[in-house]
């Protein structure tokens, strides 16, 4: 399953047979998906989707599904950048911990 998250990010979403709607799809599963599309994982838990079509059954999506991606305690407009944060924090920790070394 193809899912798009707006802002025009894209990722893969193994399928599992129980999903019949994208309210099967539980945050953890889109979570786990969305960050297998980074080189480093990074804290994800503030992070959830919200389907654009929540009543749509997987069997007519055509393979996709569109989300709309947020934070909680964060504004729409400053999520992408609460992730690059995350991103960034996860990259000096490992050279720090490169530099220890």
């Amino acid at each position: 399953l193809n899912v798009l998250v707006t802002p025009k990010l894209c990722f893969s979403l193994p399928s599992k047979p129980h999903w019949r709607s994208v309210e099967d799809i539980s945050q953890q599963d889109l979570r786990k998906a969305f960050l297998s599309r980074f080189p480093v994982p990074f804290n994800a838990d503030r992070i959830c989707f919200r389907c654009a079509t929540p009543s749509l059954e997987l069997d007519k999506a055509n393979g996709c599904v569109v989300y709309k991606i947020c934070a909680e305690d964060t504004q729409e407009e400053r999520v992408l950048l609460l992730i690059l944060s995350e991103i960034d924090k996860e990259y000096t920790a490992k050279y720090e911990q490169q530099l220890e070394r």
